[in-house]
């Protein structure tokens, strides 16, 4: 069911469900803080930044002056990170790995180099400072048969982490593929 809440005005009505304008690969979680709902989104212009909306009630919600909390360039070489999962994981026992941000990370192939994107990490111990993981990508389609890896959603079960992936074909066709962590690294 798509319900109308009536709370952003597109197209000259508010008759829609829209929650929040220019966002795309929302995450959500209720952390129990003031306000107790955290949204993680990337705009939908340009993709390589992650950002913070937070709200009292899940619905209404309102972007921190502070974003974008990653402009996410690479420095090791020409390309950048976008976010797509973040992830809060209290059980971690590194304080400063609490917040998880995976991304799809975009680089530029070296030559000779048939693999693409890849999967980068951001960690931080309050979900609003950030730090690049220093040994991104954490995983690369250079590893594997896949042309590029794409979109990671990572949750915790039973003690694991598990992250469902897109495997890319170089025809840009993809399927979905399972990849299991003890440490979500």
């Amino acid at each position: 069911t798509k319900p109308v809440l009536g709370i952003i005005e597109h197209g000259g009505s508010r008759e829609n469900n829209l929650v929040l304008p220019d966002g795309q690969a929302p995450n959500v979680h209720r952390t129990g803080g003031d306000p107790p709902y955290r949204m993680y989104f990337e705009t939908g212009g340009p993709t390589n930044d992650l950002r913070l909306a937070l709200s009292e009630d899940g619905l209404h919600w309102s972007e921190v002056p502070e974003s974008p909390l990653i402009g996410m360039e690479y420095p090791r070489f020409p390309g950048s990170h976008e976010p797509f999962c973040v992830l809060y994981d209290p059980e971690d026992t590194a304080p400063t790995q609490r917040w998880k941000a995976y991304s799809l990370l975009h680089w530029v192939k070296p030559p000779g180099v048939p693999a693409g994107r890849s999967v980068g990490l951001w960690t931080s111990a309050d979900g609003i400072s950030w730090e690049e993981y220093p040994n991104n990508p954490i995983m690369s389609a250079e590893d594997g048969p896949e042309y590029e890896i794409h979109l990671p959603a990572v949750f915790r079960y039973r003690g694991y982490y598990l992250m469902f992936r897109d495997y890319m074909y170089i025809n840009n066709a993809t399927d979905a593929e399972l990849a299991v962590s003890r440490n979500g690294i």
